[in-house]
């Protein structure tokens, strides 16, 4: 019969194998401005395969303003994968985003196209 800590060095080798494949840190929340009709950030990183909290702060006064995220293949016409509501400022609404999978994205404002933030999903 093996030592007691013989089985108890095996369960916490065993235990931190489970916990290093399933124990994916959710990204931490993101947040995108809209302000003298330009969006902050203009580009940002998000981990593949993960969900994340997004929070999309309208401070343009009476400005309406919202966001649609598009595919961006080079050649390829981009594909709508999600659109908030449009709402105009100054308002704050949180969104919770399904995962991604790696590629490039855009966020943009429906109603200012020129409004964009480019999205690096990897």
């Amino acid at each position: 019969m093996p030592s007691r800590r013989h089985v108890s060095g095996f369960s916490a080798i065993v235990l931190a194998m489970l916990l290093a494949g399933c124990a994916a840190v959710p990204p931490e929340p993101v947040t995108v401005v809209a302000e003298g009709i330009a969006f902050t950030p203009t580009t940002m990183s998000l981990p593949a395969g993960q969900g994340f909290h997004l929070t999309f702060e309208n401070r343009d006064d009476g400005v309406p303003h919202g966001l649609s995220l598009q595919t961006r293949t080079s050649g390829v016409p981009p594909k709508d994968l999600w659109t908030s509501e449009i709402q105009a400022g100054p308002s704050v609404s949180e969104y919770d985003i399904p995962a991604l999978t790696a590629g490039p994205y855009l966020l943009l404002c429906p109603v200012h196209p020129n409004m964009q933030v480019e999205i690096d999903v990897s």
